[in-house]
C-alpha cells in the first residue's frame, strides 16, 4: 500500500513550510508518508519545483452545484445564481465545454507531475439542500450525468493514469445502492477506473454513529453488501466524521439566513461553513480502521485531514499512524 497526506497548492500549505515542496518532501518521510495527493489551486507556484514522486495523486476540481449547469437548464442556474455574470463565473463558461476543458487541462497537469491517479466527485446539490436534506433529484441522474462528462473529458486519454470516482453523502456516488455504483461504474469507458472510498464521507450518511467502532461496522456492513463492486474500491481517503449530533439539530434557521443573502459568493461562504461543520476532516483514531484497510486492501490510503497548522498536520498523521499500527 501506498500511503499519502493530501496537501493544495495554495499560500495556506505552502507557508507552512517556507514555500518549499523539498521541505513538504521532507515532511512527508519524517511522518513514514510516501507522499501526497495534490490540489492544485489557480494561482499556483511553478510545478517544476516539486520533487520527483512527490505528487502521486491529483484531486481534480469539484464543483458542487453542477447538474443543471451539465443539462444546460438555464431557467434553474438563474434561480440559483440571479445572472449570467455568477454563471460564467463560477464555471469559468457557460457551456459544459468549459468544465471539460478545465479537466483536460489538469489532466496536463496530471502528466507533468507524473501522478499515479486522479480524483473525481462524484456528487450534486443546491445550496438550499444542504440544510433540509430535501432533495429534487436523484442518485441516477447526478450519476448519468457524471458518467457522460468523464467520458468527454478522458474519451483521448490512453488510460496511464487511474481515475478513482470519490463518494460523498449528497446525490450521486454515495456507496448505498449496490447495482447503481455498479452501473456507474460499468457506464464510465475509460478502462483505468476504479474508487475512492471517503471514509469521513460514508460516515455522514448515517447519523446515527456515536464512536469509531460503530463506524466501523457500518462501514464493513455497507461494503459487504456492495458484493462484487467493491472490488473497485483502489484507494482510501481516511478521516472520520462523527457528526450526527450536529446533522439532527434543526438547521431551519440556517436555511432562513441562507435565503435572506443576495449577493451569491456571500451564500457560497455561508454554506461552506455548515458542510465545514460535517465534513470535519479530523483523524479516525480508532485502531478497529484496520479491519476496513484489511477488507479492501486498498493501492491507496491517503490520511485526509484539515489540521490549523504544521504542528496539528504532523499529530494527525500520527494519530492515523498509530490507529493502523504504522508507528515503531
Amino acid at each position: 500500500m501506498v500511503y499519502l497526506t493530501n496537501i493544495a497548492s495554495s499560500s495556506r500549505y505552502l507557508n507552512w513550510f517556507e514555500q518549499s515542496w523539498h521541505q513538504i518532501a521532507d515532511f512527508t518521510k519524517k511522518n513514514r508518508l510516501d507522499g501526497v495527493e495534490l490540489i492544485v489551486h489557480h494561482d499556483a507556484p511553478d510545478l517544476t519545483a516539486i520533487p520527483p514522486n512527490l505528487v502521486q495523486g491529483l484531486h481534480l476540481t469539484y464543483w458542487p452545484v453542477c447538474l443543471d449547469f451539465l443539462r444546460q437548464d438555464k431557467e434553474a442556474l438563474l434561480r440559483q445564481f440571479g445572472n449570467e455574470e455568477n454563471i460564467r463565473m463560477y464555471y469559468e463558461g457557460l457551456t459544459p465545454q468549459c468544465m471539460i476543458n478545465h479537466y483536460k487541462n489538469e489532466l496536463r497537469i496530471a502528466k507533468q507531475l507524473k501522478v499515479k491517479y486522479v480524483v473525481f466527485h462524484v456528487s450534486h446539490v443546491e445550496l438550499a439542500h444542504i440544510y433540509t436534506w430535501k432533495f429534487s433529484y436523484h442518485d441516477r441522474e447526478v450519476l448519468d450525468a457524471a458518467a457522460d462528462l468523464i467520458n468527454e473529458v478522458f474519451r483521448e486519454e490512453e488510460g496511464e493514469i487511474t481515475l478513482l470516482c470519490e463518494n460523498l453523502w449528497w446525490p450521486g456516488l454515495n456507496f448505498l445502492d449496490p447495482d447503481e455504483t455498479e452501473r456507474f461504474i460499468k457506464r464510465i469507458q475509460y478502462p483505468n477506473k476504479g474508487f475512492m472510498l471517503d471514509i469521513g464521507h460514508l460516515m455522514i450518511t448515517n447519523p446515527r454513529l456515536t464512536n469509531g467502532q460503530e463506524a466501523v461496522n457500518y462501514i464493513l456492513d455497507t461494503l459487504k453488501n456492495l458484493g462484487a463492486v467493491k472490488e473497485w474500491i483502489k484507494g482510501i481517503h481516511l478521516n472520520m466524521a462523527l457528526c450526527g449530533d450536529y446533522l439532527q439539530q434543526d438547521h431551519s434557521g440556517k436555511a432562513e439566513k441562507l435565503d435572506q443573502i443576495e449577493n451569491i459568493w456571500d451564500r457560497f461562504l455561508e454554506a461552506r461553513d455548515h458542510i465545514l461543520n460535517i465534513d470535519v476532516h479530523v483523524p479516525f483514531d480508532d485502531p478497529a480502521i484496520r479491519k476496513v484497510i484489511d477488507f479492501i486492501q486498498p493501492q491507496y490510503v491517503v490520511f485526509e485531514v484539515e489540521p490549523k497548522d504544521v504542528q496539528q498536520f504532523a499529530h494527525f498523521i500520527t494519530a492515523q499512524n498509530q490507529a493502523l499500527g504504522r508507528m515503531p
